[in-house]
């Protein structure tokens, strides 16, 4: 339903061995962006056979081909995006509980719990790591 409601606007990027569909990407496709919005691989052969980065060579050439100059990859496997160029974008969450008291609290551990820190891949770039600054 979604390609047939959006035409041109999203494709469906299907990697194949054989005769195995081993996985798939769905794109969206906005003036200026590329919106990488699912994806999937079969195991272990998806990533045996190089699965993440053909689908990251094919969103670029894409974005190459139709001029578009941002790729929106995904919030996850943050340490291999930025060995492949990626800048992060900076999330923030804000919270406010019904009893002030807990403020207080959740405002002294939102230090230790914050994404940055508690993330694998995050830790390990630390200062290293791409954010652009806004």
């Amino acid at each position: 339903q979604v390609l047939s409601q959006l035409g041109e606007r999203a494709k469906l990027l299907l990697y194949w061995r054989d005769d195995a569909l081993i996985g798939f990407a769905l794109v969206l496709i906005e003036p200026g962006r590329l919106i990488e919005k699912y994806n999937g691989m079969r195991y272990p052969d998806g990533p045996d056979h190089g699965v993440f980065f053909m689908n990251w060579m094919t969103q670029v050439r894409l974005c190459v081909e139709r001029g578009i100059p941002e790729l929106h990859a995904g919030e996850t496997t943050y340490l291999t995006k930025a060995r492949l160029g990626c800048k992060l974008h900076r999330s923030w969450i804000y919270f406010r509980h019904h009893r002030r008291h807990m403020n207080g609290l959740f405002g002294l551990l939102s230090r230790w719990i914050a994404f940055d820190s508690t993330d694998p891949d995050l830790r390990k770039l630390g200062t290293d790591a791409p954010y652009v600054e806004q």
